[in-house]
């Protein structure tokens, strides 16, 4: 293999590598405090027909961790699949919204969030400058409305994309600037001479 041919598999192999790390790194864990009751509930079945699905005993004590009873996220999903009941994926599941509630204020949310009060009311689809002192609840937001934006905002942030886009920029244009540098160079070795 010539110089140049491994040098291109250098640049083509490096953002496959690091695109891999990135995905293990962002692994999806079940959340600590997540219960079989919790999931059960939110899944509208019973917490011994859920135990029984992850081969658990069916009187077993529905308000300890999964990550106690030894369940992983990948197990849960496979048997809320197999139940027909698999809308969100286990790390989506949140026991207590971020103690959120439509009575509280675009400011309370925002900060409990970490996230931009301009951000949240975008996303509540509410005008960017409105009073963020003001309760949801007087918006028209309700409490299923407000779950579905803190389980998208939540979603967002676990996106891999978002973990990985500025470094992936900035590979791409050290890889970019490299090839300009080392291979697209002209062949003519008086390019630098001033012309006669």
């Amino acid at each position: 293999m010539n110089k140049s041919c491994r040098r291109v598999s250098l640049i083509v192999a490096l953002p496959i590598l690091f695109l891999l790390a990135g995905a293990a790194l962002a692994a999806d864990p079940l959340p600590p405090d997540l219960t079989l009751r919790d999931v059960a509930h939110s899944r509208g079945l019973r917490g011994g027909d859920l135990a029984e699905a992850l081969d658990l005993p069916r009187s077993i004590d529905t308000d300890k961790p999964l990550v106690e009873l030894g369940v992983t996220s990948d197990q849960l999903r496979d048997t809320l699949q197999q139940l027909g009941v698999a809308g969100k994926m286990a790390s989506e599941f949140n026991t207590d919204a971020d103690g959120v509630t439509p009575g509280d204020t675009i400011r309370e949310i925002a900060d409990a969030l970490d996230i931009d009060g301009k951000a949240l009311a975008r996303d509540l689809g509410l005008d960017s400058d409105v009073d963020k002192g003001t309760p949801l609840a007087q918006f028209g937001i309700d409490d299923a409305t407000l779950d579905e934006i803190v389980a998208h905002i939540r979603a967002r942030e676990k996106s891999i994309l978002r973990k990985l886009k500025y470094p992936l920029f900035a590979l791409i244009c050290l890889g970019a600037l490299f090839w300009l540098v080392k291979f697209r160079r002209g062949k003519n070795p008086n390019l630098h001479q001033p012309a006669s």
